[in-house]
């Protein structure tokens, strides 16, 4: 009996001294500056952001600055610095918030080139990181015969691209468009809709509820030398249901069917790597239940990555009105 009195007494005590430590899931905030920028040779404009690291326990982090930061881009003997400047961003109507941000337009990115990023502040140590930027993908389609005659042709056939990816390209996808002109009031305008993978439901071209292409590892070798071609498939019957909705909304009269337009996106390693630690790991094999973090960038955390894409135009009779279908 006593031993037992004793045994709880002493879990008692254990208890009482530790009920006024609080506890913390979180370490220590690690004193290192923030980084992401992403170039793309498919814009005139090239940004970097540069903020101090924030705790997670803030509800609503601020977008602060680091004072007196110097952004540099390097790529072999020439040098590119960035100046500060504040991104408005419309939240609605009288609700705007203003990130700061570091931009230039006198960087013209190239395709296969290697990009050298340094980030000096007086606040922060020195950090950098390097990109290869993915060289030019090439587009092929065997399906032009199925797009400019959808209706004389099986739905259930595909609609093969055929695709070369940068030796620099870890992930790609490809998106498919329509474009075509609108009779609105006399006046011919430019419109576009994405077909997608799947077209499950629809109430009307603005309300399309489908499958999307979304961003996948290559499954293709990576040599420089070697011949490697990505196959993917969109079928036929999914872009006959998109054609369906596009003359059901405006009427057979009023629609000029314009072009097919295949966009391949193709995207480096530390994007790719960024993007799926980013995105709940993307294993959904996985047991894992802490979050594991990714960075490129020494000294510092955030990414540097690249990104491109690339086009190919397939042109399209004006007339695609639905008919009797095979």
């Amino acid at each position: 009996m006593k031993q037992m009195f004793g045994t709880g007494a002493i879990v008692f005590i254990m208890f009482a001294c530790g009920c006024d430590d609080s506890f913390s899931p979180n370490a220590d905030l690690v004193n290192k500056v923030v980084v992401f920028g992403v170039l793309t040779p498919n814009a005139s404009i090239q940004f970097v952001r540069v903020h101090p690291i924030v705790s997670p326990e803030e509800s609503n982090p601020r977008n602060d600055s680091v004072s007196g930061t110097v952004v540099r881009v390097s790529k072999g003997g020439s040098l590119t610095i960035f100046r500060d400047t504040l991104l408005i961003v419309v939240k609605s109507v009288g609700d705007t918030v203003k990130i700061p941000a570091f931009v230039t337009y006198e960087l013209s990115i190239e395709r296969g080139a290697r990009y050298a990023l340094s980030v000096v502040s007086p606040s922060y140590s020195e950090v950098s990181a390097i990109v290869s930027v993915p060289s030019r993908g090439v587009l092929s389609t065997l399906g032009n015969l199925i797009l400019q005659s959808p209706w004389d042709y099986n739905m259930d056939l595909d609609i093969i691209v055929s695709m070369t990816l940068s030796p620099d390209t870890k992930g790609f996808f490809v998106r498919f468009f329509l474009n075509y002109e609108v009779l609105r009031n006399g006046t011919w305008a430019s419109e576009s809709v994405e077909v997608p993978i799947k077209l499950q439901d629809s109430n009307g071209l603005a309300n399309i509820n489908g499958v999307y292409p979304s961003l996948g590892v290559r499954t293709t070798s990576r040599s420089p030398t070697g011949f490697a071609v990505e196959r993917k498939g969109y079928m036929n019957s999914e872009y006959r249901k998109v054609l369906t909705l596009i003359y059901a909304e405006y009427g057979s009269q009023n629609i000029r069917m314009k072009k097919a337009v295949f966009q391949l996106i193709q995207v480096e390693d530390n994007l790719f790597n960024y993007y799926f630690v980013a995105n709940n790991f993307a294993d959904k094999f996985s047991i894992r239940i802490d979050q594991p973090e990714f960075t490129n960038i020494n000294g510092g955390f955030g990414v540097f990555g690249a990104f491109t894409f690339d086009s190919l135009v397939v042109n399209l009779p004006e007339d695609l009105s639905p008919r009797s279908p095979r």
